[in-house]
């Protein structure tokens, strides 16, 4: 008995650190599985995913929707800043029905909300993931959120978040 105990408390240690520590219930669609993960550090070397998203970002107050949503699937994010340009970032665990799994990155950047990953030139798997993600976003009511974002290259202030539904976004001069 005592074994397994001590088994048991190793495993608990290991499956709580390093890259693939999770910081929240995973979400889930048909074909994939997205898990928040802990470690900034996983996000190394991912970069923007080229899907279309460009249109529906430019649509007020559709950045605060998205954090919103996000925040109802995963909880708080991994990073969070008042500047604009790094707003926040979840760093994601994506496991397809094949068991293939890769790491992807859901944030607000300087061009507004966007999705990063890592990009083999085999495969189209990761961007059909990121698909996905953004349908499970778009499809989630926005937890209730508050925000302020200074836009330095504007001079301006920006105010957005979430109550009850209701998403929201106004800009301010400094």
């Amino acid at each position: 008995m005592r074994h397994r105990w001590i088994m048991f408390c190793i495993l608990a240690i290991l499956g709580s650190c390093g890259p693939t520590a999770t910081g929240g219930i995973p979400a889930r669609d048909d074909r994939f599985t997205f898990t928040p993960l802990t470690d900034d550090m996983a996000r190394s070397g991912t970069s923007r995913m080229p899907i279309d998203m460009l249109q529906r970002t430019l649509q007020i107050p559709y950045p605060a929707r998205f954090r919103g949503s996000l925040l109802a699937l995963f909880g708080p994010p991994l990073t969070s800043s008042t500047d604009a340009e790094n707003a926040f970032s979840y760093v994601l665990s994506v496991q397809n029905d094949r068991g293939e799994t890769w790491i992807m990155t859901a944030y607000e950047g300087p061009t507004g909300p966007a999705f990063g990953g890592f990009m083999p030139a085999t495969t189209d798997e990761p961007i059909r993931g990121a698909e996905a993600l953004l349908a499970l976003i778009e499809s989630t009511p926005p937890a209730d959120f508050d925000a302020v974002l200074d836009a330095d290259d504007y001079d301006s202030r920006i105010f957005y978040g979430c109550r009850a539904g209701d998403c929201y976004w106004r800009e301010e001069s400094q």
